[in-house]
């Protein structure tokens, strides 16, 4: 992260070490990544479908505890 932050912005390693706060680096090379044509978030199944299959686990749960 250092050197891609360094490299696309010509700052010293000192500074993004020690006087850069965290959270504005990390925005840096998250953005540099996005540059390059990385995806950066997980893509993640549609919210429907998480819900019913957290439903059906509940409910095989459920069933479980009756017997």
């Amino acid at each position: 992260m250092v050197y891609a932050v360094a490299s696309n912005t010509g700052w010293a390693e000192d500074f993004i070490l020690w006087t850069l706060p965290l959270s504005r680096a990390l925005q840096y090379w998250h953005a540099w990544l996005y540059s390059q044509g990385v995806w950066t978030v997980a893509k993640r199944p549609p919210a429907a479908a998480e819900f019913n299959a957290v439903q059906a686990r509940i409910a095989a749960l459920d069933a479980e505890a009756e017997l």
